[in-house]
């Protein structure tokens, strides 16, 4: 706790040129169609669908590696536009990707899902298989062969690769190079008139300032979140712009929540927190939300008419707030009419969070956001992506490598996989324990 785990900017740059300080507020919008805004009925997809979803994504991110190899072809013009790659017909596109499961005595490529072989345990070297799309090869799967000598490669359950070999005898391909993906495009900048904010400035003019912290919030002996104080009295004493939070806030596998859900005694869900006369009260998971979480966000503002930090908060699988399978809507208040009751500690909510009250002095406008798990999303014109699963630890578990490049180490070649598959969470099936739909 409190360590400095990764730098940004660690040369110190000068602050931008001409780039005063402004009145503006950091604008947060979110990017893409494939946020989750509101509830849906999860674990409710019939299995068909699950399919075609499946495939559909195999086609799409299929269809960007086969323009990655097409640039890769056309070394000579050194880059190949968009449009050139988009103007592709199904045609030409089959000519440089052909079925998985032809046999071919000459070099081909193909393109498809990484499946594990013995469907439990870890992927290895003997046991990769290769799933070719609906269209192309009806869904057939076969075994890559890996042992040529020059391939490196990183592969994990359900990674979308094109794949260069020969497949003789059509039941194995002997793989001489494999394409791990490509990273999505780059996000072009909004046109700013005059009276707007730089796109990478924040109110001080010297950058945009942006701190994220992830929970647990709490120490493992009670549930005082003593770490989010400490945290909020940073936040005060600097000028930040926005602050990103990850959950979970009210931790389900925390040993004062988790001993008292497997009582047996226990008359509802929720914890006791501890009074000033010494004594405990039950209350609810949100009412502990609102008295830890949103209140002590509201005194911030409460104590300085002058902040104008935003706050930005996406929900855990671990969150009793929220709904528990990724992917996860924004947190919301569980009841339309929320229900207030009169105790000696104040007035406690029942089915509200009670954000909506927290705004940025002087200007009225929401100072908390709930975004949801994962998200993609802009401060300004800075695209950022967030989410509460570990993916990269269920990654590392899953990888099977060889040989493959990792000039920043193991983690960064493990978080590359995020940006070549265009997924935060690429692995399929899901990891054991992963609620993930």
């Amino acid at each position: 706790s409190g360590d400095v785990t990764t730098v940004y900017n660690p040369a110190n740059l000068p602050p931008t040129p001409n780039a005063p300080a402004t009145s503006q507020l950091c604008t947060v919008e979110p990017v893409g169609n494939r946020n989750i805004l509101e509830p849906y009925r999860y674990m409710h997809t019939p299995v068909e669908m699950r399919a075609k979803c499946l495939n559909e994504w195999l086609e799409t991110l299929g269809r960007d590696v086969i323009c990655g190899c097409f640039s890769e072809d056309k070394k000579d013009t050194k880059d190949v536009s968009k449009q050139e790659c988009e103007d592709l017909t199904d045609l030409e596109a089959d000519c440089y990707f052909e079925q998985v499961s032809l046999p071919h005595q000459e070099t081909f490529r193909c393109i498809g899902r990484i499946c594990n072989e013995s469907h439990t345990g870890k992927l290895n070297r003997t046991s990769v298989l290769l799933e070719g799309t609906h269209h192309h090869a009806g869904g057939s799967r076969l075994k890559l062969n890996l042992t040529s000598t020059t391939l490196s490669y990183s592969l994990f359950p359900g990674q979308i690769v094109g794949v260069e070999g020969t497949n003789p005898s059509g039941r194995e391909i002997v793989v001489s190079k494999i394409w791990d993906g490509v990273p999505p495009p780059s996000a072009g900048l909004t046109p700013k008139t005059e009276n707007q904010s730089k796109p990478n400035t924040g109110k001080t003019g010297n950058g945009l300032s942006v701190i994220m912290a992830s929970g647990p919030f709490t120490t493992s002996d009670n549930l005082e979140y003593e770490p989010l104080v400490d945290l909020l009295s940073y936040v005060q004493s600097q000028t930040v712009d926005v602050v990103i939070l990850t959950g979970p806030f009210v931790d389900v596998t925390h040993p004062s929540l988790a001993n008292e859900a497997n009582d047996d005694d226990s008359e509802e869900d929720g914890c006791s927190i501890p009074l000033e006369d010494g004594t405990r009260m039950q209350v609810s998971h949100e009412t502990l939300f609102v008295t830890r979480i949103s209140d002590m966000i509201a005194q911030l503002y409460e104590g300085d008419a002058e902040l104008q930090t935003q706050f930005l908060l996406i929900p855990h699988p671990d969150d009793a707030v929220g709904e528990p399978v990724v992917p996860q809507p924004p947190l919301a208040n569980r009841l339309d009419t929320p229900r207030t009751m009169e105790t000696n500690v104040g007035t406690l909510s029942y089915g509200s969070l009670d954000l909506d009250r927290i705004v940025l002095p002087g200007v009225g406008k929401r100072a908390v956001h709930c975004l949801p798990n994962p998200c993609t999303f802009k401060l300004n014109d800075t695209v950022f992506g967030a989410t509460s699963v570990d993916a990269l630890f269920q990654l590392n578990a899953q990888e099977v490598n060889h040989g493959a490049p990792a000039p920043g180490g193991r983690m960064a070649r493990l978080a590359q996989h995020l940006l070549h598959q265009q997924s935060y969470h690429p692995i399929y099936p899901p990891a054991e324990g992963t609620l993930l739909d």
